[in-house]
């Protein structure tokens, strides 16, 4: 059996030795402040890795026992390193992003993701172009093109924060999603 403590905030020394660990799973970017914490009590260390090049490595320091991965893109870009790395799926229900019949007026064919040479925008500005009297519609990060002109059939929309607004703003107006993953 395994008990699993979810913090809202970094534990301090006292805690960790009050929880007597067997293992600690971290969000990536509390990398170099959790260290802090456990390196004293030979605890290992998951770090969870949403993005490339998080991993930080520290010279002589042993931690993290391993690092997870969301997809093989983010593991190659990583570090040399980081030899011990596992990509591990984020789970997805399905079900939080229907969006009801009555709500959706879909006109776009759309594309989520990032970075944009990866996920093939180039083929997708490409046919918005070849295609003018079609709705495109790209979802990704805002620094990708914000000094970039985009055909006039194409709608830009940064990433959103919560389901809600992604069910809002995209998924009920998507005709065709493109999801390059």
């Amino acid at each position: 059996n395994y008990i699993v403590f979810i913090f809202d905030k970094l534990p301090n020394l006292e805690c960790v030795r009050k929880l007597k660990a067997d293992c600690i799973i971290s969000a990536q970017h509390a990398n170099s402040l959790l260290l802090n914490v456990i390196q004293s009590f030979n605890i290992p260390l998951i770090n969870l890795t949403f993005a490339p090049k998080q991993y930080t490595f520290i010279e002589n320091f042993k931690y993290p026992s391993a690092v997870t991965y969301s997809n093989s893109f983010i593991k190659n870009e990583d570090t040399e390193d980081q030899k011990n790395g596992y990509i591990i799926r984020d789970p997805v229900n399905y079900r939080e992003y229907e969006v009801p019949e009555k709500e959706m007026n879909r006109r776009y064919i759309t594309l989520i993701g990032s970075p944009p040479n990866v996920k093939g925008h180039e083929l997708f500005i490409e046919l918005a172009k070849l295609k003018p009297e079609l709705s495109f519609m790209l979802v990704t990060h805002k620094k990708e093109y914000e000094d970039k002109e985009l055909p006039e059939n194409i709608k830009f929309q940064s990433y959103l924060s919560t389901i809600k607004e992604l069910k809002d703003k995209v998924y009920s107006k998507t005709r065709i999603l493109l999801m390059p993953s």
